[in-house]
């Protein structure tokens, strides 16, 4: 939902816009808005869909995402100095090959 907040003028001469629980301070979409980018972010193959898609530009798209991404980033994840990346054939329901990478010095492999 696009929504465009009123905005007041009081007797003394400063400016303020109405308060709303559904659209946060300084921005022009619902919060509901901002969860579906988020979520289409994820799931779309490129920014450009999404964009058409809500009626917005992609560079909008972006900066979501990378707030999306920010918080879900894990700090202080450090790699060894070398993995190992092995590919091998198995009979699972998620497919004929599976794949496996461990930490080559302590043959641990990593969960995620």
């Amino acid at each position: 939902m696009y929504y465009k907040r009123r905005r007041y003028v009081c007797s003394c001469g400063k400016r303020f816009s109405e308060k709303t629980s559904f659209i946060e301070r300084d921005q022009r979409f619902s919060k509901e808005w901002h969860q579906a980018i988020q979520m289409l972010c994820v799931k779309s193959p490129t920014f450009q869909s999404v964009a058409e898609e809500m009626g917005t530009s992609s560079s909008t798209i972006i900066r979501r995402f990378d707030q999306v991404a920010e918080q879900q980033l894990v700090s202080g994840v450090t790699l060894p100095k070398a993995i190992a990346i092995d590919a091998y054939k198995g009979d699972t329901n998620a497919g004929k090959f599976q794949l496996i990478i461990a930490n080559a010095e302590t043959h641990e492999p990593f969960r995620g």
